[in-house]
Parts: C-alpha cells; structure tokens; sequence
C-alpha cells in the first residue's frame, strides 16, 4: 500500500489539478515547420504547421503567383499551382525562381493568431512539349518518335539544352497525358541526347501517382549501313525498367551505359551519336487505365 495514501486532503489535491492544468495553457501561435526548395510545377505543396489550426479560410493563403488551397485538415493546407492544367493536372508557373507563399493570421483552436509567415520554393523546367489538342493545322503534335524528340543535350553532349554541364544533373518535368484528349493519344515522351561508347548515365524518374506506374527506355542511335548485323533497326530499344509489379513504386532510379551499341551508327568510336531517353505508361497497362500521369526525369552523365 502506497506510504502516502490519504494523506493528501482534498482541497489542496483539487489546488493541485488546478495550478496543472493553468501550467498547460499554451499561448503559442501556429508555427509553419515546411520547406520546399525546388518542385515538379505539378506537385500538391503541403504546408504543416506545429498545431491543429481552426477557423481557416483559403485567404490566409496567398502567393506570388497563382495559386489555389485545395483544403485544410488538422495541421496542413494543400496548395496546387493555378497557372493552367494540363491533362486536367494543375501547375504552377514553370522554370520559376523564389517564389512565396504567404500565410496571415493562421489560428488554432485556443484562439492564438499567428503573425505572417512565409515559405519559398521554385519550379522545374517543363520542356514536355506535346500538344493535347489539334493545332491550326487540324493536326496534333507527339514527341513520342525520336525524329520529334524534345533536346537535353547540345551537339556535342558537354552541355545540356540550358547550359548545365553535364557532369552535373539535370531535372525536367512532363506529363503523360494518356487518352486525355480525344484528338490526340499522348503515351511516351522522348528525349534526345548526344552520348559517345562507354558514357555512362545517371537517370532518376519520378512519378505523382503509385498506381500509375510508368517505363523508363532508352532507344539508339541511327543504323548506318555498315552497321554489324545485330544491329536490326534505327533506334532500337536496348534499355528498359518498368515499374509495374514492383508494389507502391513511385521512382526508378537507375544507370545504363553506352557499349557496342555504339557501333550501330559509327565506325569512329569516339563520335557523339543522338540517343533517346523515353518515359511512356507500363506495358501491363491497359488503354483505359492510361491516366494522366505527371513526372520528374533527372539526368546526369557520370
């Protein structure tokens, strides 16, 4: 039996509770805990604060740009880009620097106020470049064959389509816009860039929805005619990663190099050829559940 049993009276037990539950008394405003730094424009930016927050409304948010809160619950606001949408994703402006989000007034449920508080991010370039519509023309344009390729690399691959060495990485976005468009099919984007035998690259791909999953390949070069026989077609494909059966997989993460492949478009070892990287839905999947599908590709020569 406890020693101190009954020996406490009542009142100042009830003095005790009290002096507690006065010393619990939190009169500390919401504090914002994210960073974000740089982001796919199609992200969803989650803002976490430190406290449950109550009594919101979306405009304690704004921006430099636009943007649009898509809810509030518990301790986070979700904010997407409003810029436009593409395959009915909403994005933030692309290749932007520095920008702010502004939050004013944020208030928990004790009624503490918090005084402005501000967060910066950027957006990565978007150089995805079809078109889910039919142009002027009545046509609609695809990056899906290597001849319509969109450019990582300069000529002579030191250099990426910014400037960027490429010893460095390099990190673009896209979308995938499956049958999004009845007038156009957007399935794979391709990317060209300029390798010579034994590169070796560095290529990261990062999707926005798991059960979405996509392949990453990589097709080359051009066949000469006195291309050895194995060497079948112009840019065969002999690089590939799916993600499908791999559970919950959002990331390939992977590297490839250039070998005897090489030879299909050369007699001189040392020349720079046109490879191409291309992103396109996992073959295990069906027309119908080739959703819009938004992505992060990352480069790097190693």
């Amino acid at each position: 039996m406890s020693l101190f049993k009954g020996i406490i009276p009542s009142a100042l037990a009830v003095s005790f509770l009290g002096l507690s539950a006065c010393g619990s008394v939190d009169n500390d405003p919401p504090k914002l805990e994210s960073t974000f730094g740089t982001v796919s424009a199609m992200d969803t930016l989650v803002a976490v604060f430190d406290k449950e927050i109550d009594d919101f409304d979306d405009s304690l948010v704004t921006s430099n740009q636009p943007i649009t809160v898509v809810k509030q619950k518990g301790k986070k606001i979700y904010i997407v880009g409003a810029t436009d949408t593409v395959a009915s994703i909403p994005r933030f402006a692309v290749s932007s620097d520095y920008d702010t989000l502004k939050f004013a007034n944020i208030k928990d449920e004790d009624g503490n106020k918090s005084k402005l508080q501000t967060v910066t991010f950027s957006t990565y370039a978007f150089i995805d470049s079809d078109e889910y519509e039919y142009n002027e023309k009545g046509t609609c344009y695809s990056n899906k064959k290597p001849a319509d390729a969109d450019v990582l690399t300069d000529s002579t691959g030191s250099k990426f389509y910014d400037g960027t060495k490429t010893t460095k990485t390099l990190t673009v976005t896209g979308i995938l816009g499956g049958q999004y468009s009845k007038n156009c099919e957007d399935d794979a984007d391709t990317y060209r860039i300029f390798l010579k035998k034994r590169d070796t690259v560095s290529v990261q791909l990062e999707i926005l929805s798991a059960d979405i999953p996509l392949q990453l390949a990589v097709l080359g070069p051009s066949k000469i005619k006195a291309a050895p026989d194995e060497c079948t077609d112009d840019n065969q494909e002999f690089f590939s990663v799916d993600m499908n059966g791999k559970k919950k997989m959002v990331a390939i993460d992977t590297t490839f190099g250039i070998g005897d492949i090489h030879e299909c478009g050369t007699t001189t070892i040392t020349d720079e050829l046109a490879y191409y990287i291309q992103v396109r839905y996992s073959d295990e999947l069906t027309t119908s559940e080739q959703r819009p599908q938004a992505y992060k590709l990352s480069v790097t020569l190693q």
